[in-house]
């Protein structure tokens, strides 16, 4: 839902891939972490998969009382199968609030081959349009594929006779600064 977000967490193992899947340990830190519990939920149970030796677990982070930007600090616990590794390995921080900033996949290689200068009314309407706001570990094929998503809808929209504007960018149509090619 618009109130929840799910993040995903990439794990690696080191040493020999588990023949079955074994359950990792996630705990919130505590110590270092400014969020309450009713902002985020840990799965009850994290596995990871047999066979290979990255996995993606996912924790959720929600917007419940959330007026300012927030830390979720999660740690992998030794566990029965698994154990932790070094913590700077084992930890992962989060920063959350509902402020909206630009995310750092928005490089200048996604401005120059996909969507051009970052702008927060782009950015609410591409999360809109095709319903992602991470492209994190996406590759150029899949961003393509949203970037033109994307490009379509603001087409059509023009085509309509009622483009999308963007007055961050003093744009009256945003399809004018979205530079992938294609349709």
């Amino acid at each position: 839902s618009a109130q929840e977000i799910d993040i995903a967490l990439p794990v690696k193992l080191v040493g020999t891939p588990l023949t079955e899947a074994k359950e990792v340990v996630l705990k919130a830190n505590s110590q270092y972490t400014t969020a309450s519990s009713s902002q985020y939920a840990l799965p009850d149970k994290a596995l990871f998969k047999a066979g290979q030796t990255m996995d993606t677990l996912h924790v959720t982070l929600k917007r419940e009382g959330l007026n300012q930007k927030v830390r979720l600090v999660i740690d992998i616990e030794n566990g029965t199968d698994i154990l932790r590794g070094q913590s700077m390995y084992s930890r992962q921080i989060i920063w959350f609030s509902t402020e909206i900033s630009r995310p750092a996949w928005w490089d200048s290689d996604v401005e120059k081959v996909f969507l051009g200068k970052y702008s927060i009314p782009k950015f609410q309407k591409l999360i809109d349009v095709t319903g992602v706001g991470d492209w994190d570990g996406k590759g150029y094929d899949e961003r393509r594929a949203l970037a033109l998503q994307f490009k379509r809808e603001l087409l059509r929209l023009r085509y309509a006779g009622t483009p999308y504007p963007d007055e961050e960018l003093g744009l009256d149509d945003m399809s004018l600064d979205v530079p992938v090619l294609g349709y």
